[in-house]
């Protein structure tokens, strides 16, 4: 039987979203192809805590801080040339250099202009909320991650952030359910409210905030039950979609490259009688 030591969300998001992806990454531990959305995804975020933190002011200073060695972490795990990273619509290496500084700036101005404060929670061991650690057994499951940012409003209501790199608002408000019960099994403070900011929006439509009030502990709990039951069972189904063609585990997919190996999760077949007509 195949056991599960802890769950972050990346993880439930590809087991829920794609059993065999799960089982490449995690089961069998193969390199995902690397993608420049990803340099430029976490190099932001770490400009955006050094901004946080105090540690610079500027944010083109800010994003070259972190997009050098950031490029540099990947380019160290990976054998894949620079040149054949996986990219969307032209977003290269040039393309995140140049339009990073400005999603840094978009940050800057909204923490300067909402009114918003950083959650502190100094009494938990921390001080304010950035990059908030999670490690808490949830439906049998321990969950470990890190919340991007725990702010309160204008109006005093606490409220869980994540920061979106990407084009498109996320399709649910379950990563940050995900976290508000992560939040207040571990440390004890709810929230009713959860907002992605998404850089690339124009000032006004950067903000979208989300109820996470139907996220509770019991909530969680199934999705978690469930996570930790197809793990167990060895079953890892694929799911073939528009999605398959930017999938960075696509060279090693049976369902994609058509290559299977003893190994490969593939449920057993039931047999079949067909008795013929004539």
């Amino acid at each position: 039987m195949n056991a599960i030591k802890h769950a972050s969300y990346s993880s439930a998001q590809d087991i829920l979203g794609c059993g065999l992806r799960y089982w490449l990454k995690k089961v069998k531990g193969y390199a995902e192809h690397p993608a420049m959305w990803s340099v430029g995804g976490v190099a932001v975020h770490k400009a955006t805590e050094f901004y946080d933190l105090g540690v610079l002011t500027d944010a083109t200073e800010c994003f070259w801080e972190a997009w050098t060695p950031t490029l540099a972490e990947f380019e160290e795990a990976t054998s894949v040339p620079v040149e054949d990273w996986r990219y969307s619509r032209n977003q290269d290496a040039d393309w995140w250099i140049k339009h990073g500084p400005n999603m840094v700036q978009s940050w800057i101005d909204w923490r300067s202009e909402s009114g918003w404060t950083l959650l502190n929670t100094a009494s938990t061991g921390f001080a304010d909320a950035i990059e908030l650690p999670l490690n808490v057994d949830v439906g049998g499951v321990p969950l470990k991650g890190f919340i991007d940012r725990v702010f309160l409003d204008d109006s005093g209501a606490v409220v869980i952030m994540d920061l979106k790199t990407g084009s498109r608002k996320p399709d649910s408000a379950l990563q940050l359910g995900w976290y508000r019960v992560g939040l207040k099994e571990q440390y004890g403070i709810d929230a009713d409210w959860g907002a992605y900011f998404m850089p690339r929006k124009k000032p006004g439509d950067q903000v979208a905030i989300e109820s996470v009030a139907k996220y509770d502990l019991e909530y969680i709990s199934r999705m978690t039950a469930g996570f930790k039951a197809q793990v167990e069972s060895g079953i890892y189904l694929p799911n073939v979609s528009s999605w398959c063609g930017s999938c960075g585990m696509r060279k090693n997919c049976w369902a994609q490259s058509q290559t299977v190996t003893d190994e490969t999760p593939v449920p057993s077949l039931p047999v079949v009688s067909v008795t013929s007509n004539t």
